[in-house]
C-alpha cells in the first residue's frame, strides 16, 4: 500500500463589507472593531427600504432594521480563466463572489506544479435571500 503524504495547498482571498478585496484592511476593521454596517445602498432592494421598515420584529414582509453588511459593487477577477465575459456577466452576483475570490485564492496559493485534476475546492458561504428570489417566485 502506497502511503504518500498528503498535502493540502491553500490560497486565502475575500470580499468583505468596509474592506473590498483587501485583507490587510479586513484585518485592521477585525483589530480595531470597526463596524462596517451601513445604510442599505440606493437601488439594492426592489422597494424602498422606508416602505419595508417596521421597527417592530418578526413582523411579514418588514425588516426592523435597514443596516446591513453590504458588499459593493465589483467586476469579478475572470483574467486567465477561458471564461467568456458575456457569460459571467449574465451569472448571479452569487457567482461573481466565487469566481472572483475562488480565483484570487488560486493565485495567492503556490500553484505551478499543481496537477488540477486533483484539486479541489471547499466554499463557505451563507446565503440570504435576494431579489431574483422575489422575480422567480
Amino acid at each position: 500500500m502506497n502511503h504518500s503524504p498528503r498535502i493540502a495547498i491553500v490560497g486565502v482571498a475575500g470580499r468583505f463589507p468596509g474592506s473590498g478585496a483587501d485583507l490587510g484592511q479586513f484585518w485592521d476593521n477585525v483589530r480595531t472593531a470597526t463596524d462596517c454596517s451601513r445604510e442599505v445602498p440606493p437601488g439594492r432592494w426592489l422597494l424602498p427600504p422606508e416602505r419595508c421598515f417596521d421597527p417592530r420584529i418578526a413582523l411579514p414582509d418588514k425588516v426592523y432594521s435597514t443596516r446591513g453588511y453590504f458588499l459593493d459593487p465589483f467586476e469579478p477577477d475572470i483574467d486567465g480563466l477561458g471564461l467568456p465575459a458575456d457569460l459571467v456577466a449574465a451569472l448571479d452576483p452569487l457567482f461573481h463572489l466565487i469566481l472572483d475570490v475562488g480565483h484570487r485564492a488560486w493565485k495567492s496559493a503556490r500553484t505551478a506544479n499543481v496537477d488540477r485534476r486533483k484539486v479541489g475546492v471547499i466554499l463557505g458561504n451563507i446565503l440570504q435571500p435576494d431579489e431574483s428570489w422575489l422575480l422567480e417566485s
